[in-house]
């Protein structure tokens, strides 16, 4: 008669079925957590860098106000081109190429309307479906400038389909608003 050994009897050598797809189900929820966090860093990433645009925007325009005090001396006059300036009013100053300085026979305020035109080209350019107003209360100017954050590909996609994004169609929370209050 053969002796059966107690010890090997109740042990396991390999692994199951149900083992291995257990296993392989977790590493793939694993995979997927991971492979959702990068997407959505890269939707973080791409929020802040507009975020950084448009602070460099604004300080830009800043510079521009003070490089043009002549300008933004008057107030509330007429002839400050900055005060009420609105970017969907008034979509597409004309830049004057010959307006770079004084020596080419450009007054103060061309020069203004010429600076305000290339900044204003830049940051319609640099932000998705960005607008800026500029107000003026007593001696300090409010900058708003607003542009649109597509965070999802459905977003992006329906976006691409229609071309240009009506800002009007868009959720409250896919809009974002810088605003700067600033004396010159």
């Amino acid at each position: 008669m053969r002796r059966i050994n107690a010890i090997t009897v109740g042990t396991q050598k390999g692994a199951t079925m149900i083992e291995i797809m257990i296993s392989i189900l977790i590493f793939s929820v694993g995979l997927l957590g991971i492979a959702s966090t990068q997407t959505l860093g890269l939707t973080n990433t791409q929020s802040a860098l507009n975020r950084s645009y448009a602070t460099q925007l604004s300080y830009e325009l800043v510079d521009i106000m003070r490089l043009n005090r002549a300008v933004t001396n008057l107030g509330n006059a007429n002839g400050n081109i900055f005060v009420g300036f609105n970017s969907t009013v008034t979509p597409g100053l004309a830049t004057n190429g010959d307006c770079i300085d004084e020596s080419k026979a450009c007054d103060t305020l061309a020069m203004a309307t010429d600076s305000l035109a290339r900044w204003e080209e830049r940051m319609e350019g640099t932000l998705p479906e960005g607008q800026a107003s500029i107000d003026l209360n007593g001696d300090t100017y409010s900058l708003v400038i607003t542009w649109i954050d597509l965070k999802t590909s459905q977003e992006q996609d329906a976006a691409a389909g229609e071309g240009r994004v009506d800002v009007n169609n868009v959720a409250a929370d896919n809009i974002y608003r810088f605003e700067l209050d600033f004396r010159i």
